[in-house]
């Protein structure tokens, strides 16, 4: 027999059990940053047993095409839209919140589990040009100049070992030294 319960009591429920279980704090933000995407797109009132694959499939698709990322912090950020491993990371949130809810027997299956898992290609790293490793190696000879003169600047006692780090994480490069 399925229990009635809103989408919101059903999140704050799976986010007592993550807490109760010892996850990490980094675990359960990440879980309360999908609960809120998940707010935004359906009222937190609506029953959970209510919301169908169909609905899911249109939230992916919203979380795609039209969600604008604001991040906050300390630092200032630019609003952007949400990466695609962020997107995957919000699949794999929401199906093991409905495992869950089905654990609870809150709803008779995994609406999420239907919708295909979202791509994420790992990034581009970009490799340091010849420029980039001459400019590390020198940077290690002298300390930052002083903000209240910016004409002083030391010598590193450790450049010689910082450039030796350098050298073996960029051997193409080595021969700069």
């Amino acid at each position: 027999m399925v229990h009635k319960i809103t989408l919101v009591q059903a999140c704050e429920g799976l986010l007592r059990s993550k807490m109760a279980a010892g996850l990490s704090p980094h675990t359960i933000a990440d879980y309360k940053n999908t609960f809120k995407k998940l707010f935004l797109f359906f009222d937190g009132e609506i029953p959970l047993q209510d919301i169908s694959r169909k609905e899911m499939v249109e939230f992916f698709a919203w979380l795609q095409e039209d969600y604008i990322s604001n991040p906050d912090g300390v630092a200032p950020r630019r609003e952007k839209p949400l990466a695609p491993k962020t997107i995957r990371n919000i699949h794999t949130n929401l199906s093991a919140f409905w495992v869950w809810a089905i654990e609870e027997d809150f709803v008779h299956k995994n609406v999420v589990k239907g919708v295909d898992k979202p791509t994420a290609s790992p990034p581009v790293i970009e490799p340091y040009t010849k420029d980039d490793v001459a400019a590390l190696l020198k940077a290690c000879d002298m300390s930052h100049s002083w903000k209240t003169s910016a004409s002083i600047a030391n010598t590193r006692p450790t450049a010689d070992q910082d450039q030796v780090v350098i050298m073996e994480i960029n051997p193409i490069c080595a021969h700069l030294a």
